[in-house]
C-alpha cells in the first residue's frame, strides 16, 4: 500500500477534553524503517526523549553530518561509557571552561599519559 500526497499533510492525534489531554501515537514496524527528508527536519518534544537501540542487533548507533554540528544543553551533560572511549580530531581542538578559552594539550584540562622512565635502577 502506498500513499501519495502532492501538497502539505498535517496530522493531529488526540486533543484536550475536560481539562485532560489524551491521544498517544504508537507505530510498530516489523522490519526496516527508512525515512528520506529532502529538506529540513525538525522535532519539538515537550517532555523526555529516550532512544533505545537493542542489544545484540547490528553494530550500534552511527550519526554522520556532512556539515557542522552544534549542541546546546541548558542543564548538565553526563556521559557514561561502560567500555573504552575514543575521540579523534583531525583539526584543532579548543575548549572554553568557565568563560576562559583553553587550547592545546595540557591546557584543556586533558592530560597526556605519563612518560616511561628510561633510567635503570641502580
Amino acid at each position: 500500500m502506498r500513499e501519495r500526497i502532492l501538497n502539505d499533510r498535517h496530522l493531529v492525534i488526540g486533543g484536550e477534553q475536560n481539562g485532560s489531554k489524551r491521544g498517544d501515537y504508537k507505530e510498530k514496524v516489523f522490519r526496516d524503517r527508512f525515512i528520506l527528508v529532502k529538506r529540513h527536519h525538525e522535532e519539538k518534544i515537550g517532555g523526555d526523549m529516550k532512544l533505545l537501540v537493542r542489544e545484540g542487533r547490528g553494530t550500534g548507533t552511527s550519526i554522520r553530518s556532512s556539515r557542522n554540528r552544534t549542541t546546546t544543553i541548558d542543564g548538565n551533560d553526563d556521559l557514561h561509557v561502560k567500555s573504552g572511549a575514543k575521540t579523534k580530531v583531525d583539526g584543532g581542538l579548543s575548549m572554553t571552561v568557565g568563560g576562559r578559552p583553553r587550547k592545546g594539550p595540557g591546557r584543556t584540562g586533558l592530560t597526556r599519559p605519563a612518560r616511561r622512565s628510561t633510567s635503570r635502577p641502580g
